[in-house]
């Protein structure tokens, strides 16, 4: 059996993903079916093909056509082309609400352009294969600016950074932050230092950190995908890939401290990983420095770090202990794995409030009376939206798998085992948050590192798709990586503002039942708040609002000032303690008649904002 592991396991595969889809049919939940449904049909898929599978050649062979050979100047032309269409994607999405829907299909023609060069091999040339990268990255740009241009940011956290940046410039000091944010001191005091050094406003340097991070984290991918492989046309397939996933192009849409996570955390497992590789002293410093300074940006970024070293490690010592393949010295993983779990615990006990907080969240989901996992699978969206608005994750997942099962057996491409497995465990992690509702730990975050880790095991099958000598099996690769990277950016969690389908389901985005609850408040005290001040909400809850509230006196903001007296409240019991202003224990304590007050809805923030009137549009 231990032979044919890989069959064996694909076999269990089956029958889990089986036996849990009949289980969710029994239980009347049908949201999450089709996640089991590619499992379960990958699983089979492999069994099936399995022998045809591990005879896959990918070794990239083959020269460029030889009418692209007499034009040596056409990826000049084409990197321009490029550059004009994502300036025109970006100019296109200023200072609106909807982005207009042909913004979408120029993205997809972007991407497919750049498929076709790297298919046609354009990359062999001199200069092709930056050419070709330069245009990934004008690609993501266009992508990422065209969602993080519009206001406000998405509000939520990014004003509280926001704010906080604000108060780092005024007291000189870290320790100024107050409430939970103090688990991320580092994200304002970089915005604040990034604002200074290159004389931006702080929301702007804001903007600019998000699309640093992004490109950060897709050169990074392309240096371990090209030395990995040893190849420049995987290398550029990895990162097409990854700037086509759903979770980092809704990560990197955000103006919050979780895009410094993404960037810190990629380079860090593109670090460890090249050790599988060869054996290289230099980038160690560089993991325990992450290791250290991780925690200070996100907890979630540092305990992935964590699985991840944890995998790394039991890999080593189960799986390949008696063998030379390795090349990774398990006594090093193993020391930083307890210094990275060392300097978190430090930082979450005596620098901020995660680790209370994690244990009271914990504690709540096991024990206390919280919705159950059934309610909570029924619930949000229809099983067909759930299922378009994960296509793009789950034909990852199902690509990526297909090649960890390959390697369990064959063993030639350690990068790719070691990072798919630890995928499939951060990927289990989230989903497992969602069984037990522990909802502090927000499956999204998991669900973006497990995304990064299984970007290099999915290139190895796709680049093997696009060596199909026929013309339909080309066809069918194409088709595939287009439906893949379209459903990465038109589903309704990073299209966020021109839902493609799902629209009433949009309208609920990142509202929590306490949040939908708060607004249903507002509309029950419609007439009480209206009297006694102006009522605004953010950009994006006044699609919600506008059709309850009719009145001169409600709209939404844009833009904040430090310096109003217009205060912001909460509607999550858990930020009460530092996101609300003029409110009690409940909401039912609000005070209304505060002179000179505004009440903002802004997704549970505690900022000052100045007010934009309902009848004007929204400017710069």
């Amino acid at each position: 059996m231990m032979k044919d592991i890989d069959r064996t396991l694909a076999l269990v595969g089956m029958l889990v993903s089986s036996l849990l889809l009949a289980l969710l049919f029994l239980l009347g939940i049908q949201q999450p079916a089709g996640l089991f449904i590619t499992l379960y049909l990958t699983f089979t898929y492999y069994y099936i093909m399995r022998d045809r599978l591990l005879q896959i050649n990918t070794a990239d062979h083959g020269r460029p056509p030889s009418l692209l050979a007499s034009r040596p100047g056409f990826l000049v032309w084409v990197s321009v082309l490029v550059c004009g269409l994502g300036c025109l994607i970006v100019f296109s999405s200023r200072n609106i609400l909807t982005r207009p829907i042909w913004v979408f299909g120029l993205i997809a023609v972007i991407a497919l352009i750049i498929l076709l060069e790297i298919v046609l091999k354009a990359y062999a040339f001199p200069g092709g294969g930056p050419s070709i990268l330069i245009q990934i990255v004008i690609l993501l740009v266009s992508i990422v600016l065209s969602g993080l241009i519009s206001i406000p940011f998405n509000g939520g956290d990014t004003w509280a950074h926001l704010y906080n940046a604000n108060i780092v410039f005024e007291h000189g000091s870290l320790n100024a932050i107050e409430g939970s944010y103090q688990n991320y001191p580092l994200y304002p005091a970089l915005i604040y230092f990034l604002s200074e050094m290159v004389n931006l406003a702080s929301g702007q340097a804001a903007r600019l950190i998000s699309i640093l991070s992004v490109i950060g984290c897709t050169l990074f991918i392309y240096l371990l995908g090209r030395r990995n492989f040893n190849s420049t046309q995987k290398g550029l397939l990895a990162i097409l890939l990854l700037v086509g996933s759903k979770w980092f192009i809704y990560w990197g849409t955000l103006a919050v401290s979780m895009t410094i996570s993404i960037f810190l955390f990629t380079v860090f497992y593109a670090l460890i990983s090249l050790r599988l590789i060869k054996i290289e002293k230099y980038p160690t410093v560089f993991l325990y420095t992450i290791a250290i300074v991780l925690p200070f940006y996100h907890p979630a970024g540092a305990v992935a770090i964590i699985i991840v070293c944890l995998v790394y490690w039991l890999l080593g010592i189960l799986v390949f202990r008696r063998t030379s393949l390795i090349k990774i010295k398990s006594s090093m993983i193993l020391f930083l794995v307890l210094f990275s779990i060392i300097v978190t615990l430090t930082q979450w006990m005596y620098f901020g409030q995660t680790l209370e907080f994690a244990v009271r969240s914990l504690l709540g989901a096991v024990f206390q009376d919280t919705p159950s996992s059934i309610s909570i699978g029924k619930s949000a969206s229809d099983p067909i939206t759930y299922t378009l608005d994960n296509l793009n994750f789950f034909l990852l997942l199902c690509v990526s798998s297909i090649e960890v099962l390959r390697q369990i057996k064959l063993k030639t491409d350690l990068v790719s085992l070691y990072s798919g497995i630890s995928g499939f465990f951060l990927i289990v992690f989230a989903y497992s948050t969602q069984l037990i509702n522990l909802q502090a730990a927000l499956p999204y975050r998991w669900l973006l590192f497990g995304t990064i880790m299984l970007i290099v095991p999915a290139t190895n099958i796709f680049a093997n798709m696009l060596k199909a000598r026929s013309f339909l099996g080309k066809a069918f690769a194409i088709s595939a990586f287009l439906v893949f990277f379209i459903f990465g950016y038109i589903n309704k969690d990073t299209n966020r503002d021109s839902p493609f389908y799902g629209i009433q389901y949009a309208e609920q985005y990142e509202i929590t039942n306490s949040e939908l609850a708060g607004l249903n408040f507002l509309l029950g005290n419609r007439d009480e708040l209206l009297d006694n001040s102006l009522l605004l909400v953010d950009f994006r809850s006044w699609d919600y609002l506008k059709h309850y509230l009719d009145s001169p006196r409600a709209g939404y903001w844009t833009a904040f000032e430090l310096n109003t007296n217009n205060m912001v409240f909460s509607f999550r019991d858990v930020y009460l303690d530092h996101r609300s202003a003029f409110v009690g224990d409940s909401i039912d304590t609000f005070n209304f008649t505060v002179p000179n007050l505004n009440l903002i809805y802004d997704a549970g923030d505690f900022k000052w904002f100045d007010w934009h009137p309902r009848s004007e549009g929204p400017d710069s």
